[in-house]
C-alpha cells in the first residue's frame, strides 16, 4: 500500500477544476474543511478553494470526535449572519477492516484489481464497479 508521502502527479487534483469549495468562497461564503483521511492531504490538492483546510488529523486511527471539535470551534467563530460551507471528512467510520483469507481474496480477485482510467472517464460512462 502506498503512504501519503508517495504522492504522484496523477494523485493530485489539478488547479486547473473548479471546486465546491471555490464556487461558495467566489460567492462570498467561509469555507473550511477539516478532514482525517490521509488520502485527503493537503499535498493532493483537496485545500483548494477553502480558506481553512485542517488536515491535521488525517491518520487512520484518528477519532472523528477530534474532527467534530475542530469543526464545531470555527463554527463557533462565525457570526450568525454568516454564510459559510464545511465540509467534515471522517475516516473512523471504515474500521475496523476484516482480514480476509486467501481463499476469499482468490475468489474475489476481480473486484481487488483497481480501475485505472481517469476519474472523469469513470464519470462519463456511467459505469459502476461492484
Amino acid at each position: 500500500m502506498r503512504s501519503p508521502d508517495d504522492v504522484r502527479r496523477t494523485d493530485v487534483l489539478s488547479e486547473k477544476f473548479t471546486t465546491l469549495a471555490d464556487v461558495f468562497r467566489a460567492s462570498g461564503y467561509r469555507t473550511a474543511a477539516f478532514v482525517s483521511n490521509p488520502w485527503l492531504d493537503e499535498r493532493f490538492g483537496f485545500g483548494q478553494g477553502f480558506e481553512i483546510y485542517d488536515d491535521s488529523f488525517a491518520r487512520f486511527e484518528a477519532h472523528g470526535r477530534s474532527v467534530n471539535r475542530a469543526a464545531l470551534d470555527w463554527l463557533a467563530q462565525l457570526s450568525p449572519d454568516e454564510r459559510f460551507f464545511l465540509y467534515v471528512h471522517y475516516v473512523d467510520t471504515h474500521q475496523p477492516y476484516p482480514l480476509l483469507s486467501w481463499a476469499k481474496t482468490q475468489t474475489r480477485e476481480k473486484d481487488l484489481e483497481p480501475d485505472l482510467r481517469p476519474l472523469s472517464r469513470r464519470m462519463i460512462s456511467g459505469e459502476r464497479r461492484v
